[in-house]
């Protein structure tokens, strides 16, 4: 997975990079992408597991501790086209109009991209990013 902005990044591994997702400005929205390309968990290498559990552990662990995120919603699909990609999706008190079902997640994101892309929320984004960056 290629980045639009280094900024974006929170951590980069041998095996995976880990951003915000630069599409939905919803701050903690993470991504864990492989650098290699495959399309499921059972591709990886004994390696690349370990490393992989490891970084969704820290992550949520960081979401927790240092943006105070309880709840946390696990996303990844085998048939994306785009190679393997694992998303962390915050939930935060203001989405729970939506619902608290899988398909408010969709919802959320929508209403998210169509609502929320303003200079004042991106900059919220960035300097999210910039605080997870300081515990990796």
């Amino acid at each position: 997975m290629k980045y639009p902005f280094k900024e974006d990044i929170v951590q980069e591994t041998e095996n995976f990079i880990i951003g915000q997702d630069w599409e939905c400005p919803i701050p903690g929205f993470l991504i864990i992408a492989s650098k290699r390309k495959v399309d499921s968990i059972i591709d990886f290498s004994k390696e690349e597991y370990k490393e992989f559990c490891e970084l969704v552990l820290k992550f949520r662990k960081l979401l927790k501790t240092i943006l105070g995120i309880k709840k946390v919603y696990f996303f990844h699909s085998e048939d994306s086209g785009t190679g393997f990609h694992y998303l962390l999706f915050p939930r935060y008190s203001w989405m729970d109009k939506f619902g608290k079902k899988l398909k408010s997640v969709y919802i959320v994101k929508k209403y998210a991209e169509e609502n929320m892309l303003t200079e004042k929320q991106i900059k919220r984004v960035k300097q999210t990013v910039k605080k997870l960056k300081k515990f990796v």
